[in-house]
């Protein structure tokens, strides 16, 4: 009886569910595993609506565990261990009450670094249920103000889905399916009597015929909300069913940061540029090693001549609200349809694959692709530029492009650097190395390369009214460089280092005189600015505290 009762208790703890985090609107406006570029979304974001500074509570006891800050990503965040055997996330902070936030400074002056990343033992901060431990901000990535909310697995640290570990959250909207792509697999499929891919939308496929013919995949435009009208989030059940045999099922609840950037092969990388869509593929590329996410795959459906294969979708959101699809591919067959034809190389991912051509290289290492591809490489050595597939093919390790310096950049050669330019003309600087007269660059995109030469150091402006400040008031200065970007800066006040934040979004870099301890009268910033290549700048500005 005794065993009884104590196996009753450690259940219902068990199945106990963390509160909300916020004292605030339940309100999700993006969900995990939602699909983004290079990577899945990982947690819940909580929306504040426009609203910074809202306490952020400690979901069950623990310790914290880890606090990092970065101008980038998560921002200012903060984790959580819990006897439970899992870690929780809050992220995006806008900053941390008093207690952390000395421990913060401390460490951040400690490496005259604003970016930290530091661990603790379990009694080191211990905290209650419902501890405030931050304040919801929009540091980092972060779009808008919110609340990034992660569970982990602590001894793995592979990310699960807080939906089943929260309080209920309300959702009675059913899927949204706005179209499905239909796949040529091979050169001679046909869709719609021609040798290529094609996307239909909703109204030309509910209850309608396809016309294909050959070895044929699907993938769906689908996006789910939880209130009517709320964001697009992504959707947790896929289902595809040819006649009553379920071909393909995915089903995503939990997914290791190891694995994330297979995204690029479980959405359509391709039309994604090409359409700004998020088409989630109904099957797996043979180099997609996505682990615990696909449940049934048998998702090539070969077509004949005169056959009629009657599909259905059922996508499901957490809730098990269902938006059922069905529609029918049907065997006709062009006698005048053109097979695709290639231009490039031929690359397969299950080996290396190495280039030498007028002076250039190009590597491709095993498992960088999700399948066999044809890349193009076209080189100028007049211009000493080259091109490397194209931006629609994804990349999922590292290639290598090694490109001779001309007479001007061995000249300048500790000021030469990558850049990569999209379809669009947009050029983005990448990082390199100088090897010899040459330089070496791993990008994880393929596309344009060129070289150019930044000797100009970066510079920066005051973005301050005026130069007598009190405690409420923030020092604020816009950066700049003349080619490559700010990767780091220290700033001094009085010569004395301080943690100023870089908000990369705003284009400042920034701290509230309230935590810089300083004492009424005149002071004197220095602000040193570093960029891609080494260029240092200094700014300086003197002010008064009243």
């Amino acid at each position: 009886m005794i065993l009884a009762a104590l196996i009753a208790v450690t259940s219902a703890a068990i199945a106990q569910k963390y509160p909300y985090p916020m004292d605030y609107e339940i309100r999700i406006s993006a969900s995990f595993a939602e699909m983004r570029d290079n990577h899945f979304h990982m947690g819940l974001d909580m929306a504040t609506m426009g609203r910074e500074g809202i306490p952020v509570h400690s979901v069950d006891d623990g310790y914290v565990s880890r606090i990092v800050v970065s101008p980038y990503g998560y921002g200012r965040c903060i984790l959580v261990n819990h006897p439970d055997g899992h870690t929780t996330l809050y992220g995006h902070l806008s900053g941390y009450p008093e207690n952390i936030s000395k421990v913060v400074t401390k460490a951040q002056t400690e490496a005259q670094d604003y970016s930290i990343d530091i661990s603790f033992q379990p009694n080191e901060i211990p905290v209650k249920k419902w501890d405030v431990i931050g304040l919801s901000g929009n540091t980092g990535g972060s779009q808008a103000p919110h609340l990034h909310f992660e569970v982990r697995e602590t001894e793995t640290q592979k990310a699960l889905n807080p939906l089943q570990y929260l309080v209920d959250i309300p959702d009675n909207v059913k899927p949204e399916v706005s179209g499905i792509m239909v796949y040529g697999m091979n050169d001679s499929a046909q869709v719609s009597y021609l040798c290529q891919d094609k996307y239909y939308p909703l109204y030309q496929i509910q209850n309608h015929r396809i016309p294909v013919y050959g070895q044929i995949g699907l993938g769906a435009d689908v996006i789910d909300r939880f209130i009517p009208g709320g964001n697009r989030c992504g959707v947790v059940n896929t289902k595809l069913y040819d006649g009553d045999k379920l071909i393909f099922e995915s089903n995503i609840d939990t997914i290791s940061f190891d694995d994330t950037r297979y995204i690029n092969s479980y959405f359509d990388y391709k039309d994604r540029r090409q359409n700004s869509r998020y088409i989630q593929k109904s099957f797996v590329d043979t180099y997609n090693h996505l682990r615990n996410v696909y449940k049934e795959c048998r998702s090539i459906i070969t077509v004949y001549e005169g056959e009629s294969h009657n599909m259905r979708y059922e996508f499901l959101d957490h809730k098990g609200n269902q938006t059922i699809i069905k529609f029918t591919l049907t065997g006709q067959k062009s006698a005048t349809a053109t097979p695709r034809t290639h231009t490039g190389y031929l690359v397969r991912p299950d080996a290396d694959w190495n280039l030498e051509v007028h002076g250039f290289g190009v590597s491709i290492p095993k498992l960088s692709l999700y399948r066999n591809e044809y890349i193009p490489v076209i080189t100028d050595s007049i211009q000493n530029t080259i091109s490397v597939g194209t931006p629609e093919i994804p990349v999922h390790s590292a290639i290598s492009i090694r490109m001779g310096l001309t007479e001007e950049q061995k000249a300048h050669k500790n000021k030469v650097f990558a850049k990569h330019t999209n379809a669009k003309g947009y050029s983005q600087f990448v990082s390199s190395q100088i090897v010899g007269d040459s330089i070496l660059i791993k990008p994880r995109i393929m596309g344009a390369f060129s070289l150019d030469i930044d000797t100009i150091p970066p510079t920066g402006v005051s973005r301050n009214t005026g130069i007598y400040l009190r405690a409420a008031n923030m020092i604020s200065v816009r950066p700049s460089d003349d080619k490559t970007s700010i990767t780091d800066y220290d700033a001094y006040i009085d010569n004395v280092w301080k943690p100023f934040e870089y908000d990369y979004k705003n284009n400042r870099i920034m701290a509230w005189v309230k935590d810089l301890d300083l004492q009424p009268g005149k002071h004197q910033l220095v602000l040193k600015l570093y960029d891609a290549v080494g260029n240092e700048g200094t700014f300086s500005w003197d002010f008064w505290v009243r």
